[in-house]
């Protein structure tokens, strides 16, 4: 087999760098203003690195591809990598043990050229080590995809926990409407105008913001909920490049009835869902009619499942056509 890896950077998508390294091609879907945002502690330091959405897209008559994968920290112990030919059910991969990386070489289902898309894994820090074809193969851009969607939030929006990358609710969206993503939400995030005022550098069309089960559970007042929501609607509503979507928190089975602050996770809905109202260029969806307050669509009482993953991301791309 051929190896790709000296033109591969243009058949990547949702990421905002890449760069060779002593292990491979590392992989950022971050720019400066939000690598400096996420960077402050471990925990989020781990999420920001991990390729959400990050995927590569090209068309090839190869029988066969192979991918060779680098791991750093998890956020998560899910190594998948999702390989979809268009037209054909996804055929998904994992290591056997992470500590080794990745070696495999996939047999694509059809003949002539075809779409492929390889989504690497959510979760996990991960470098591309390598991408080859069959050695008389062809290789080329894939088809357009039409616009870019922009999610800016925390964990739920970050895909956790879905079981794979392609089962993600920002994949999913993505997949219905044919249209790029790019991923900057990062698990345990707070309502914040800063993530929003930096993703504003990534020319998207449509822009989702999803924040306050973090504010909730961390244990903040309504009133500085308030005011962080206040600049975040502006920051979101200012950008005429973007149609702006504010989704409110999705319900919370686990939720213990008030936090630290002596607040109810209603009061933090509405809040959010008065402030992001009062700006006429924002559309609000409602998480409560996104997802039904019952376990069987979440994993741990908080973050959707593969079932909830799919129900938002239909969800969003039905909101999203409605739009025009």
């Amino acid at each position: 087999m051929k190896t790709l890896l000296p033109d591969v950077k243009q058949y990547l998508f949702g990421v905002f760098s890449a760069y060779e390294s002593h292990i491979g091609l590392e992989l950022s879907r971050m720019n400066s203003g939000l690598a400096e945002i996420y960077g402050n502690r471990k925990s989020t330091i781990v999420r920001a690195e991990c390729t959400t959405n990050i995927r590569l897209r090209f068309k090839t008559d190869s029988q066969n591809v192979g991918l060779s994968l680098r791991f750093g920290d998890p956020a998560r112990l899910i190594y998948a990598t999702d390989i979809s030919v268009k037209g054909f059910d996804t055929i998904s991969v994992s290591p056997l043990d992470p500590a080794d990386g990745m070696d495999v070489t996939v047999r694509l289902p059809g003949s002539g050229m075809r779409d492929v898309t390889i989504n690497l894994p959510h979760l996990v820090k991960t470098w591309l080590k390598d991408l080859r074809i069959d050695d008389n193969a062809s290789i080329g851009p894939a088809e357009p995809l039409g616009g870019k969607l922009m999610f800016i939030g925390d964990s739920i929006f970050q895909g956790m926990t879905a079981s794979s990358p392609s089962r993600t609710l920002a994949a999913i969206a993505a997949n219905l409407l044919q249209r790029d993503v790019v991923n900057v939400a990062v698990g345990g995030a707070t309502m914040d105008a800063a993530p929003v005022e930096c993703a504003k550098e990534y020319g998207a069309d449509i822009a989702l913001v999803n924040f306050g089960v973090n504010d909730y559970a961390h244990g903040i007042t309504i009133d500085e909920f308030r005011k962080r929501t206040v600049a975040c609607a502006k920051a979101l509503a200012s950008n005429s490049a973007w149609k702006p979507i504010a989704v409110s928190p999705v319900p919370y089975p686990n939720d213990s009835g008030r936090n630290a602050a002596g607040h109810t996770f209603a009061e933090f809905r509405k809040v959010f869902t008065d402030v992001m109202s009062s700006h006429s260029a924002i559309t609000v969806l409602d998480g409560f009619e996104i997802l039904p307050n019952d376990n069987e669509c979440y994993i741990d009482g908080c973050h959707p499942n593969d079932m909830g993953s799919l129900l938002y991301g239909n969800a969003i791309a039905k909101a999203i056509k409605l739009l025009g």
